[in-house]
């Protein structure tokens, strides 16, 4: 459990682990307040010191778990820890006041800090079980959790059995005794099992519906109670790379953007299930829909020639060979391969696309001196649901790991003005802006689509609902009788 989860229409943090929470009148210190009824499954009670205690190990440089240090480093002197500055990991600022209080010291107000406590690395581990049993602690005799299900069966690559976890703060509003989650990695033989009725559930990112089958389960009358579109608050675009040529040029990047059918390449790569975006918050967060629509570059072959005049190529061949860089998942690779087919057609632009394996595609992302290419693409799934995450986590990543020129002092005087504030209406108009810097003033990224969510859920499941972050709400759930 979190201390935050987020609720299931508008994704706003609500409380979970923890009962409320307090501010600071500077947005400095945020102290939360635990429920004293959730006990590990070894009947040991959770308390703030679990969260104190996973915090310092999730931060500290020599476990694995720094990679998450993103969103810890908002927490004071989290950065100075993970770098070595400070050696005490008892100087980050989170301190348990008492077994059921614990309070957070930031390194500047962030309005959206409860919707990160509901992320993995503020959740509580238990201490008095990997301190015993270290990187053993997670075998299926030994783990302990917290939650409304609890793991009783686990085959690698074949299947993962829950049941209900009996001393469960709430096990009388917990209805379904058991769960099971079957490892298949064919998505037909998956959609088949469903067929036959040896699935409840199939679809979302884990295991998708083929998209061969998905327009005729949309179009058939016998799933239309059954099929289900969700958010998943994903965004597919590309990164320009500003320290080559051309796209060092802000008319280029312009003019590219603006030369992007995102209607035609929607129904090339994936028959129309997906979503145009011409910005990068998805639609579906607690921003609404509309807050940012209708901004960002629209489709013009006239603006995207006449800035490329401006820009002062003459004639396209002076433009060269565009080298475009994708992992090799299917969505990415043929994204890839319809931005080719689509700067060919409208601009005569030659495409040349190098497929990566993922490993390959990472170290390219993290290694700042090689950027040969001048397109990368990027798929974006966000961890929290607030315009923070897809606007700062991320371009901030971007800015700081690509050369380049473009206004960032704008940028980032904007995303200090959104931690800081606390109104939602004025946080909305702040992010309006740096969309727009991003998107269309400075143009540093390339929105394409946000991905939808296709579920098939037999009826028999009663209450079902999905949730992009934190896991299911299979507690809210129910079995027809």
């Amino acid at each position: 459990m979190g201390l935050t989860d987020f609720s299931k229409d508008k994704y706003e943090p609500t409380p979970e682990l923890a009962t409320h929470w307090t501010v600071s009148s500077d947005g400095m210190i945020y102290t939360f307040f635990l429920r004293d009824d959730v006990r590990w499954t070894d009947g040991k009670k959770v308390t703030a010191d679990d969260i104190e205690w996973t915090i310092q190990r999730n931060t500290h440089s020599s476990h694995d778990q720094a990679i998450h240090h993103n969103y810890l480093k908002i927490l004071k002197n989290s950065e100075k820890v993970l770098t070595g500055e400070i050696k005490d990991v008892k100087q980050i600022g989170a301190k348990a006041v008492d077994s059921h209080t614990i309070r957070f010291t930031l390194e500047h107000p962030a309005a959206y800090f409860p919707a990160l406590t509901g992320l993995s690395v503020y959740r509580p581990l238990p201490r008095h079980i990997i301190e015993k049993y270290d990187d053993q602690w997670t075998d299926i005799d030994k783990i302990v959790t917290n939650g409304s299900y609890e793991l009783v069966h686990w085959e690698k690559e074949r299947i993962l059995i829950l049941q209900k976890n009996k001393d469960y703060y709430e096990s009388e509003k917990v209805s379904i005794p058991e769960i099971r989650y079957y490892i298949i990695r064919n998505n037909q033989m998956g959609f088949m099992l469903y067929q036959q009725n040896e699935l409840d559930i199939i679809g979302n990112s884990f295991l998708k519906i083929p998209t061969d089958e998905l327009f005729t389960v949309q179009k058939n009358p016998e799933y239309s109670d059954e099929y289900k579109e969700v958010p998943l608050f994903h965004v597919n675009s590309f990164v320009f790379n500003m320290s080559k040529p051309p796209f060092d040029n802000i008319l280029m990047r312009k003019a590219l953007v603006a030369a992007i059918n995102r209607e035609l390449i929607k129904n090339m790569i994936s028959k129309g299930n997906v979503e145009i975006a011409k910005l990068l918050s998805t639609p579906g967060n607690q921003y609404e829909r509309d807050t940012l629509a209708g901004k960002g570059i629209g489709f013009s072959i006239k603006n995207a020639k006449k800035w490329i005049k401006q820009a002062g190529y003459s004639h396209i061949k002076e433009i060269g060979n565009i080298h475009y860089l994708s992992s090799e998942s299917k969505i990415g690779t043929d994204l890839a391969f319809a931005i080719k087919e689509n700067f060919a057609y409208y601009l005569n632009i030659n495409v040349v696309i190098h497929i990566l394996s993922w490993k390959d595609f990472v170290s390219v992302i993290k290694d700042q001196d090689s950027q040969e290419w001048h397109l990368l693409n990027l798929g974006f799934y966000a961890d929290y649901p607030d315009p923070n995450n897809w606007l700062n986590d991320l371009i901030y990543v971007l800015s700081n790991r690509y050369k380049g020129t473009w206004n960032k002092d704008e940028y980032f005087h904007l995303i200090d003005a959104a931690s800081k504030e606390r109104n939602p209406g004025k946080r909305k108009k702040i992010y309006k802006k740096i969309e727009n810097i991003i998107c269309e003033k400075e143009c540093i990224i390339a929105p394409i689509f946000h991905e939808i969510g296709h579920c098939l859920v037999k009826q028999r499941v009663k209450g079902w609902y999905h949730m992009a972050f934190g896991g299911q709400h299979i507690r809210n759930w129910s079995l027809e009788k």
